[in-house]
């Protein structure tokens, strides 16, 4: 009886799983195609731009405004404390920093510390920062910053390195694509 109550539960599992994965996987291009919009507000439209097979970017697309492109989000997935954190990174053309947006559908990280690198204040550091960025640990909000320089949270070292890491990298990667 309990095999056949398990094999009954295991079929529905799979039936709800095949019936729902593909109203997931829209609502996380939703939520995706929204913060892009929040991070370049002037753009009409997004086109997704091909990347080399070991690329470290997920994705990139380029932010158009009519046919003029004004600027490229790319999104990059690093591993912080609680699990997986998907980052979005806005450039303008001249691959100055319009802001990024943290979170994903995995964001794990632990409330409270590692979660406050959603948070604005957190965020609103990378604005117009480039190349080279420097991360600082355990210091944010406690001074004035040199050029590109960027503090983590104290107590959430992981998750902010994670994100700082992967805006550099996004960056960097956006560089070399771009030239």
């Amino acid at each position: 009886v309990l095999t056949i109550i398990s094999l009954v539960a295991a079929i529905l599992l799979a039936y709800t799983n095949m019936n729902t994965r593909d109203i997931i996987k829209a609502r996380a291009e939703e939520a995706v195609q929204e913060s892009m919009k929040e991070l370049i507000p002037d753009a009409d439209s997004f086109e997704e731009m091909n990347l080399e097979e070991n690329s470290v970017l997920d994705r990139m697309s380029s932010a158009k405004s009519g046919e003029d492109t004004i600027g490229y989000v790319s999104q990059i997935t690093k591993a912080g404390y609680g699990g997986p954190i998907e980052v979005l990174v806005a450039v303008d053309k001249d691959l100055n920093i319009l802001g990024i947006s943290v979170g994903g559908s995995e964001f794990k990280e632990t409330a409270g510390l590692g979660s406050h690198v959603k948070e604005p204040e957190f965020r609103q550091q990378f604005v117009g920062l480039s190349a080279p960025l420097k991360f600082e640990r355990g210091l944010f909000g406690k001074g004035k910053n040199e050029p590109g320089e960027v503090d983590g949270l104290s107590g959430a070292t992981v998750s902010s390195l994670a994100v700082f890491n992967a805006v550099d990298g996004a960056h960097n990667e956006m560089a070399k694509l771009l030239k």
